[in-house]
């Protein structure tokens, strides 16, 4: 996470024009994060806290978590001097990813019986 943050705090222009321009590609990669953030965040919490807590209180604890990090990393943006600029479509997208996360492991671990985890 520390890379993460790192690069969400960091400048890109001196890197130049990538040559090909992907529509929302910021968009995407904020998506993307937090769909992947959030289903490895599901099974770090299993693994660190087993069966002691169920799925719905890891998947809350996971959804407050994630999201109080965007809203941070956002509201950083917003106030520092380091050329980033703070949305609130990259919260709307990060939020979106997250959804999906959350989804799709209460879908998988339903599904597949030797993950049982009780809700």
């Amino acid at each position: 996470m520390a890379a993460v943050t790192y690069a969400c705090l960091t400048s890109f222009e001196d890197l130049g024009d990538p040559g090909f321009d992907l529509p929302y590609s910021d968009k995407i990669a904020h998506f993307v994060f937090y769909l992947g953030a959030g289903i490895l965040g599901v099974f770090a919490l299993r693994e660190r806290f087993g069966r002691r807590i169920g799925m719905n209180r890891a998947l809350v604890l996971l959804v407050i978590g994630l999201s109080l990090y965007g809203g941070l990393i956002e509201g950083l943006q917003a106030i520092l001097p380091t050329g980033r600029s703070a949305e609130w479509a990259d919260f709307l997208a990060n939020s979106c990813g997250l959804l999906l996360a959350v989804a799709s492991v209460k879908g998988v671990f339903h599904e597949v019986k030797s993950l049982n985890w009780p809700d």
